[in-house]
C-alpha cells in the first residue's frame, strides 16, 4: 500500500511516522505540493495526506485538482491543519471531500484513531490480516531462510508471526536487506513448517526492524501443507481446496 506524504516540517513526519509505525505501508514523502501534483498520476496513492497549515493556499486547489482525476475521486484524504484552520476552511474541506482533518500535534479527540481507520479500511485484505497478526504469538515450530533476489545473500532469522496471506521475519543480518526495495519478489525461499520444507514465493511489503512477507503463490500442493500445518497448530482455518492460491498484479515501479 502507497501512502502520499505532503508536509512542511520535519516535526508532523516525526510524529506521523509514530502513529504509522504497526501499518505494512510505504510511505513518499513531498515537502513541495506543486512536484507532489506532477506527479501524482505516476506515484497512484491509496491515501494522501496533507498537511494544510504547511501549505495554506494551496491544499484547496490540490484536493480539487485529485478529486478531478479518475483515480483521485476516491482517494481518501486526509487534512493537518495548523493554527489559522478556520470554519471556512472546514466547510470548503467537506466540499471538497476531504475525509477527516486532524490537528498537527494529533492531540485532539479521534486524531490518531481517525488517521489509523481510514488507513486501515484502504489496506488490500491481505496485508490487513498480516497487520493484525502482528502481535499474535506462534505456537507452531517456524524457520524461514530467503535469498536475496539482489545479491544472492542467504538471509535466515525467526519467524515472529505467521498468518495464511504471510509472515513477520526477524532477519539475522538485517544490513543484508537494508537495500531491498518494497515490494520486491523472493522468488528462493526456505519456509520450515514443524517437519515440512516449503519454497513459497514472497512479497515485500513492509521494513522496519522487521520484514513484512505476504505469500504469492507456493509450487505443487505445498500450500495445502501450510494451510493444514497452520490450523494445526495456531487455529487458521484453511482455504477450501478447490481455491487456487491468488495473486495481486504487481505495482508500478517506483520513481527514484
Amino acid at each position: 500500500m502507497k501512502l502520499m506524504l505532503i508536509l512542511g516540517t520535519g516535526a508532523v513526519y516525526t510524529r506521523l511516522d509514530e502513529i504509522l509505525q504497526p501499518l505494512p505501508l510505504e510511505a513518499i514523502v513531498y515537502r513541495h505540493i506543486q512536484k507532489a501534483m506532477d506527479n501524482i498520476e505516476e506515484i497512484d496513492p491509496d491515501v494522501i495526506i496533507l498537511d494544510a497549515g504547511a501549505f495554506p493556499r494551496q491544499w484547496k486547489s490540490f484536493v480539487q485538482f485529485i478529486r478531478e482525476t479518475e483515480r483521485g475521486r476516491h482517494c481518501p484524504v486526509i487534512l493537518i491543519k495548523g493554527g489559522n484552520f478556520s470554519r471556512e476552511d472546514r466547510n470548503k474541506a467537506a466540499y471538497l471531500g476531504v475525509d477527516s482533518v486532524v490537528n498537527e500535534t494529533f492531540t485532539e479527540k479521534g486524531d490518531i484513531s481517525s488517521v489509523q481507520s481510514i488507513i486501515n479500511a484502504a489496506l488490500p485484505e491481505g496485508e490487513r490480516k498480516i497487520r493484525d497478526a502482528a502481535g499474535h504469538t506462534i505456537k507452531g515450530k517456524y524457520g524461514l531462510l530467503i535469498t536475496n533476489p539482489v545479491n544472492g545473500a542467504l538471509i535466515a532469522g525467526e519467524v515472529k508471526t505467521i498468518s495464511l496471506e504471510g509472515l513477520v521475519f526477524y532477519p539475522d543480518r538485517p544490513y543484508l536487506v537494508e537495500m531491498l526495495p518494497l515490494r520486491t519478489e523472493i522468488p528462493a525461499s526456505s519456509l520450515r513448517a514443524g517437519r515440512n520444507i516449503l519454497s513459497p514465493v514472497l512479497r515485500l511489503i513492509k521494513r522496519d526492524t522487521e520484514l513484512y512477507f505476504e505469500f504469492i503463490s507456493f509450487p505443487g500442493n505445498e500450500q495445502v501443507i501450510f494451510e493444514n500445518y497452520l490450523s494445526r497448530t495456531d487455529g487458521a482455518s484453511p482455504r477450501p481446496p478447490s481455491r487456487p492460491p491468488s495473486r495481486r498484479p504487481a505495482s508500478k515501479v517506483q520513481p527514484k
